[in-house]
Formats: structure tokens, sequence, C-alpha cells
């Protein structure tokens, strides 16, 4: 399995396209001449939220930047890496609803600053 993404050396300011090589054997390889063969047990996966890049920082400090979630994931999944509980509960429509509901209603819950002019003109000359 392919991914396509963005390596960053830590050597230089900029980055290059790359193709990661996700392998059966749990290793992850670089087209062309990005890195040397990397155990996926070395390697730091970022954690999915929603459709932002995902990071993979090898031990060398080498990164490889992707949102070609799917296959990422479906990797993960075959070498029986579980995904995260906050993309889990992120992808569960009954969740994902029971928020928007909860953050609707906390939006209705705040307090509304109310200005009042108070006319204190001439209260102390009228009285009766």
């Amino acid at each position: 399995m392919i991914i396509k993404g963005k390596l960053y050396d830590g050597l230089h300011a900029g980055s290059r396209d790359i193709r990661v090589r996700l392998g059966e054997d749990g290793y992850l390889t670089a087209e062309p001449d990005g890195f040397a063969p990397v155990s996926i047990q070395q390697v730091t996966v970022s954690t999915r939220i929603g459709n932002t890049p995902r990071h993979l920082t090898l031990p060398s400090g080498t990164m490889v930047e992707t949102t070609d979630h799917e296959r990422l994931d479906a990797w993960l999944a075959s070498l029986g890496i579980k995904t995260s509980w906050l993309h889990r509960l992120e992808s569960n429509v009954r969740f994902a609803a029971g928020a928007v509901v909860t953050r609707r209603h906390a939006e209705h819950a705040v307090g509304i600053d109310v200005e009042c002019d108070l006319d204190l003109r001439h209260t102390a000359r009228r009285r009766r």
C-alpha cells in the first residue's frame, strides 16, 4: 500500500513530495530515496482529528505529513493497531449529533450583558 505525503527532513526549511510504501511486514519505506526502512514500532503516528494532516515522526526526527487517512488507518488496522478513541468518537454519528446538540444548548446558555441607561437628571429637585 502506498500513501502520498510531504517529507520534512529536519535539515531544510522546505518539504518535498514523497511516496511512502506501507509494507505488510510493518515497515515503512520511502520512494524515491527518502529514508531507510523503519518499523512502525519506532514511528510516532499523530492522532486523526477530522481531515487535518497527520504526521508520521521517525526516530531520526524526519517527519512525513499526509492526508491519506483511509489508507493509513487501513494499514494500521491490518497490523492490529487501533485508531484513537477521539477519532472513533468523532466518527460515530450518534456522538457527533449529541455534540452538536450539546454545543447548541451551551451556546444559548451564555449570559447576555444588558446595558441600561438610567436617567438621574433632576432627581434631587423633584420632591413631592
